[in-house]
């Protein structure tokens, strides 16, 4: 009887241990970083960070802003010891919770549509074709008054002004006066002069079309002419609030993601491998990312007191080829 009581409190004492040294870790949704199945299980690089620093753990999820959990981190009303997580460094965060040694470096990058540029690109193409429009008008006035008085064809009213605009157009697009000939010597010289100009002209035009209709990636230098988002309370929407660009804000990217396939939004501001993740994926189509990419960034993990211990594990684990393996599996290299 005596063994059986002293086994029994040898498995609870066991079991109180165990629970003492497993490590409660905060996840928030973040994919290709947290993801959930339908059944329960996590993946993603935060998890197998987990996973390969090799100490018993349990994952909690946690929900809002980074910026909310941290200030719930800082006023120590969490039930968690670690928050893994692409939770970005700064110096604000810094001075409210101990962040690891980093374990990805990064940047922020532009998700766009195909069409985000083609209203500006299109105003862009008036420019030209303005200039064009006022040439011919000049021309045409210049035209009238050289053959106004010896050129049946241009009488000296509205319809005469109306002829010189024709000869000019027709000079200027076909290899020939139409049927409004010059009659004086500067007018002749004028058309010669003209029909070679034009080709010219017309390469400039083919060339402004041909830029207008290319696609180009945006920048951030066009993000104000843009129906712009990210994550609400992230570094991202304070570094667009500090460069004056207005957004919307989302809760998760992917609903950013399906905005922009439904035509809501044009680009979509957050961190690169995040868009990399998303773009990669089958059910989005027609989202580029741009070259474009700025603010250097990198992520920790917060904790509570000294993090010594989990740094080296940390940078145990992130130094050797598992770790390799793990960021080709999220196309995150």
């Amino acid at each position: 009887m005596r063994s059986i009581v002293f086994f029994l409190i040898s498995m609870i004492s066991f079991s109180q241990n165990i629970e003492k040294d497993t490590i409660k870790v905060g996840v928030k949704l973040d994919p290709p970083f947290t993801m959930k199945y339908d059944n329960g299980h996590y993946s993603g690089l935060c998890v197998d960070l987990v996973k390969g620093i090799d100490v018993p753990y349990k994952l909690v999820e946690v929900t809002g802003s980074y910026d909310n959990i941290i200030d719930r981190i800082a006023k120590d009303s969490v039930d968690f010891d670690y928050f893994f997580a692409p939770t970005t460094i700064t110096k604000d965060r810094l001075s409210k919770v101990n962040f690891s040694q980093p374990f990805y470096a990064t940047s922020t990058s532009i998700a766009y549509t195909d069409d985000a540029k083609s209203n500006f690109r299109f105003m862009s193409l008036l420019v030209p074709i303005g200039k064009l429009a006022i040439t011919v008008i000049l021309l045409g006035g210049l035209f009238f008054f050289i053959e106004a008085t010896k050129n049946d064809a241009i009488e000296k009213n509205v319809k005469g002004y109306m002829n010189s605009l024709i000869w000019v157009s027709a000079t200027m697009t076909t290899v020939g006066e139409g049927y409004v000939v010059a009659k004086t010597r500067i007018g002749k010289f004028m058309s010669l002069t003209l029909m070679w100009v034009s080709m010219i002209l017309t390469g400039y035009m083919i060339l402004q079309i041909d830029n207008a209709t290319e696609k180009e990636p945006i920048t951030l230098g066009d993000l104000n002419k843009c129906k712009v988002a990210t994550i609400s309370g992230s570094h991202v929407s304070k570094f667009l609030e500090s460069n004056d660009i207005k957004y919307i804000s989302y809760n998760d990217p992917e609903e950013a993601f399906i905005a922009m396939n439904e035509g809501d939004l044009d680009a979509f501001v957050y961190d690169t491998p995040v868009l990399q993740y998303l773009i990669g994926k089958d059910m989005f189509s027609g989202i580029n990312l741009s070259e474009d990419n700025f603010e250097s960034q990198t992520f920790g993990i917060i904790g509570k007191g000294s993090l010594r211990e989990l740094n080296i594990k940390i940078l145990d684990f992130i130094s050797n080829e598992e770790w390799e393996d793990v960021l080709n599996k999220y196309n995150l290299k």
